[in-house]
This record gives C-alpha cells, sequence and structure tokens, in this order.
C-alpha cells in the first residue's frame, strides 16, 4: 500500500520498524512523517495528531485449541458489533 501512495503522490519512502509504545511519540518527535498501522482514533490521540479518512476495516480475535478452556466459555463464537 504504501508502495503504491508513494507511486501516485510522487514521494519517496523508507519504512522504518517501532515499538508500537513508540510510534505516535516518535511522529510528534519527528522522527519519521506519518505512521502506517491499525492504530484506533482516540480523543487523546486526535489532541497531538492528524488522522485521515479510514481505510480499512477489520475485526480482531483470537485463537486457542480445540477444547481449551476458552473455547466453551459463554459467547464463544459471537461477534459483537462495533466491539
Amino acid at each position: 500500500m504504501v508502495a503504491e501512495l508513494a507511486k501516485r503522490a510522487g514521494f519517496k519512502y523508507e519504512i522504518v520498524a517501532q515499538k508500537w509504545s513508540g510510534m505516535i511519540p516518535g511522529l510528534v518527535d519527528g522522527k519519521y512523517d506519518a505512521v502506517i498501522d491499525a492504530v484506533t482514533v482516540t480523543p487523546k490521540r486526535e489532541e497531538v495528531v492528524d488522522f485521515t479518512h479510514q481505510y480499512t476495516v477489520s475485526v480482531s480475535g483470537f485463537v486457542t485449541l480445540k477444547g481449551s478452556a476458552v473455547d466453551t466459555l459463554p459467547g464463544n463464537g459471537e461477534v459483537v458489533p462495533g466491539g
């Protein structure tokens, strides 16, 4: 996605690996010009950074081995809208 965006907008880019906890502070400190990741918009983050329009929608989940204690919990397999 970054390569296509750079091609269309005509800029060069470099991918910089960064710990999750350092992404927004690094952006604020000028370590890089943008963050491209699954960053949730929150009021606190909006105080210090600007967000683009949403470009993807995803659902998070986790997996366990069949028969695990988690597999038998109430609500297992339910999708929580907006959750």
